[in-house]
């Protein structure tokens, strides 16, 4: 991402980097820089719904996935999580990253130049979609996610990271064709392991692919 760094150590998101202080330890021990625990798509929409503002494709979507709202208790709020990405800089000096997680375009990404604002020195975003169209072929899949990269990358100015999941036919092409969007990085994300079951002593191993 072309940050400078005064440690290779990168903390990845963990529920640790939600408390300040607590990233603040991780710097003085030699962490070069953080990413703090995503927020969700659906959490943007739901404060603009609060907001009574409209939230395009999104909102749609989700009602097709079945998304429900009616407990706010598990939505992150924009506005703290903007909070936390500007208490991290304070308090630690490192690079703070923050993480958007999300599944369609839209105004909802409006929320990235927020955190930009608030200090992120970058972004990790996770935009593959949950497919419903059977009849949908791969390269209109692809296309529609570099879409979503690039409208993510239009929003700001700092790097923006890419997740991917290990499931595209040719990686390395659709790595390239992401940096064309506008990413400066590529993420190996959501690795599954793999187990395999010796029935002969009932001893299970397991390997990452």
């Amino acid at each position: 991402m072309g940050l400078p760094l005064n440690s290779p150590i990168i903390i990845g998101a963990c529920d640790l980097n939600r408390n300040p202080e607590q990233v603040r330890e991780l710097a003085l021990a030699g962490a070069g820089a953080v990413v703090l625990p995503s927020l969700f798509e659906e959490s943007v929409v739901h404060a603009m719904r609060l907001r009574n503002e409209p939230t395009q494709s999104a909102e749609e979507y989700l009602d097709d996935v079945g998304y429900d709202d009616s407990n706010p208790a598990i939505m992150t709020d924009p506005t703290e999580y903007c909070d936390t990405v500007a208490q991290v800089k304070r308090v630690t000096g490192i690079p703070v990253i923050a993480s958007l997680n999300g599944c369609t375009r839209g105004n909802w990404m409006k929320i990235a130049q927020d955190l930009e604002e608030a200090g992120a020195d970058g972004l990790e975003v996770m935009l593959e979609a949950q497919w419903l169209d059977p009849a949908a072929t791969a390269d209109e899949v692809e296309q529609a996610l570099l879409d979503e990269i690039s409208d993510m990358c239009d929003q700001v100015s700092i790097p923006v990271a890419v997740k991917l999941l290990p499931y595209h036919t040719n990686m390395a092409n659709f790595s390239w064709r992401a940096v064309e969007a506008g990413a400066s990085a590529m993420i190996a994300f959501a690795a599954e392991p793999r187990w395999h079951m010796r029935f002969d002593h009932l001893h299970p191993t397991m390997t990452w692919e």
